[in-house]
């Protein structure tokens, strides 16, 4: 009985991250996603109130930072390379711990992808002042 309540707190844990993940991808999705040109989030990682996804959308592609916030996630930065890197994360206010995860997890997650998918994500220019405006307009 035990086990199996330990193993059931461990799941919740993975089924929270999952969880997270989903509101990532249905935020962005809801966001950008256009009849002619769907988003499609290709990787996405979260750590306790923080996510990082990659997407594309027709030629474009790049990364967003969000962050969850008591109204759900919201998205804080737009970039390309530069988000791949935990100094620019916490700079961007993130503790240590957690810029150093997000950018582990996201490298893991994105070597299942093609490289012409990474540079794709790579070649989004960063914006600080992130709004609810739809980035195509780069």
């Amino acid at each position: 009985l035990i086990t199996a309540f330990i193993l059931a707190i461990q799941l919740g844990s993975a089924y929270a991250d999952e969880g997270a993940n989903l509101q990532v991808i249905a935020l962005l999705k809801a966001q950008f996603d256009k009849p002619d040109k769907p988003l499609k989030v290709d990787a996405v990682t979260s750590f306790l109130d923080y996510g990082l996804a990659a997407w594309t959308q027709g030629e474009m592609g790049g990364r967003a930072l969000l962050k969850k916030t008591g109204d759900g996630w919201k998205i804080t930065l737009c970039g390309g390379k530069e988000l791949m890197s935990a100094a620019v994360l916490e700079k961007s206010g993130l503790p240590s711990n957690v810029a150093k995860k997000l950018v582990k997890e996201m490298a893991e997650s994105e070597a299942k992808l093609s490289s012409g998918m990474r540079r794709q994500f790579d070649s989004f220019e960063m914006n600080h002042s992130v709004k609810e405006e739809h980035h195509q307009s780069h």
